[in-house]
């Protein structure tokens, strides 16, 4: 499971599940102290490793 922003490196690797944020790189959670949007991302990379069937599934998650 990799929580990720870039494509590219991504695609590379190839992990099993991969969610990607829309935040800038190194910040794949958003900025640091914001802890509600931290556990948002934490709970849909969750869910996600509860719903993927197939390889290398990839969702995008943006905010609401």
């Amino acid at each position: 499971m990799e929580i990720a922003t870039n494509r590219g490196p991504t695609s590379l690797v190839m992990p099993p599940r991969v969610l990607f944020t829309p935040h800038e790189r190194g910040k794949n959670l958003g900025t640091p102290g914001a802890a509600d949007l931290q556990r948002t991302i934490l709970r849909a990379a969750l869910h996600l490793l509860e719903m993927a069937r197939e390889p290398f599934t990839t969702v995008d998650w943006a905010p609401d």
